[in-house]
């Protein structure tokens, strides 16, 4: 085995490598610090106050992204409707004896419809033509 001495290294053979650390250090560290600096945070929270349209929405990893602002939780349970029930994709019945007797989460609800939320309060009203529906939000 042959050992290269320490005084035989030419200087860029030392250099070199060094730089070539320096740059991925730092782009390691820049991609860290842009990950945290473009990271906000949109999920509706309890003290947050809003009165929305909405017109897109984008579902990702059961999370719904409301006109690219306001995020909720697509399982955010209904708690209670008025009106006559014609804005659901599907109904989940929980008893086939009755037709009635289903459950509903937000992730259902067809868009356009508006979207309130009053500050301090876990309740989101949906209103989608005639109909008006309460929507119990997940707190933490």
């Amino acid at each position: 085995m042959h050992f290269i001495k320490f005084d035989e290294l030419d200087r860029k053979d030392i250099i070199f490598p060094m730089v070539m650390g320096c740059i991925v250090f730092l782009l390691f560290v820049g991609f860290i610090v842009f990950q945290f600096a473009t990271n906000r945070d949109i999920s509706l929270k309890y003290e947050d106050s809003i009165d929305l349209k909405v017109t897109k929405v984008r579902s990702e990893r059961g999370f719904l992204t409301l006109n690219d602002s306001i995020g909720v939780s697509s399982a955010t349970p209904l708690i209670k409707e008025k009106s006559e029930m014609k804005i659901l994709n599907s109904l989940k019945q929980t008893n086939l004896d009755s037709y009635n007797k289903f459950t509903m989460d937000f992730g259902q609800v067809v868009k356009p419809y508006r979207i309130t939320k009053e500050r301090n309060t876990d309740t989101i009203i949906v209103y989608h033509y005639s109909n008006t529906l309460y929507f119990k939000l997940f707190t933490d």
